[in-house]
C-alpha cells in the first residue's frame, strides 16, 4: 500500500484545526458537532480538495493583482508619505526641546528636573520654538520656569 503524504498531511490539519478545516473543506459549519478522536479516517471526494488548493491559488493571484493595482499602491504610498511627515514633526519637536535644554545648560550650568519635565510634555513645534528663542533671552532659570508655566496655563 502506498503511502500519500498529501492524504496524511490532510488529516493531520484536520485533526489538529477541526473546525477551519471542515469551514474551508465543506464550506459551513452550521449545526455541526465536531469532536477530536485518534487516528481519524478522513474520506474527503477529491473534488472537495482540488477546491480548496484552488481557492489558495485564487487567494494568490487576487493578492498579487490588488498590490499591482494603481489605486493600492497610491493608498501605500500615501500611507508613506503621512508616516514621514508625522516622523518629521516628531524629529523637530525632540530637536527643539534638546537645543531649549542645551541654551539652558549652557547659560545657567544647570537645569533643574522641573523645566526637562515640563518642557518633555509639550508637544507643540510653534511653542518649542518661541521657548528655545526666549531660553537665549531669560536672565534666570526662575524666569524660564514661570514662562513654562504660563505655556501650560
Amino acid at each position: 500500500m502506498a503511502l500519500n503524504i498529501f492524504d496524511r498531511s490532510v488529516k493531520a490539519l484536520a485533526r489538529r484545526y477541526p473546525l477551519p478545516f471542515i469551514k474551508v473543506a465543506l464550506g459551513s459549519i452550521e449545526d455541526l458537532t465536531v469532536a477530536t478522536i485518534e487516528n481519524p479516517e478522513i474520506n474527503l471526494p477529491e473534488r472537495r480538495l482540488d477546491f480548496v488548493c484552488s481557492l489558495r491559488q485564487d487567494e494568490r493571484e487576487e493578492t498579487k493583482m490588488l498590490q499591482e493595482a494603481s489605486i493600492v499602491q497610491e493608498w501605500i504610498n500615501e500611507g508613506l508619505e503621512k508616516g514621514k511627515k508625522a516622523g518629521k514633526v516628531e524629529g523637530e519637536i525632540e530637536a527643539l526641546k534638546n537645543a531649549i535644554l542645551e541654551v539652558l545648560e549652557e547659560r545657567f550650568m544647570r537645569v533643574k528636573k522641573g523645566i526637562s519635565g515640563k518642557l518633555s510634555a509639550i508637544d507643540d513645534p510653534a511653542v518649542l520654538r518661541s521657548l528655545h528663542r526666549k531660553s537665549v533671552k531669560v536672565e534666570s532659570l526662575e524666569e524660564f520656569a514661570r514662562l513654562l508655566e504660563e505655556v501650560e496655563n
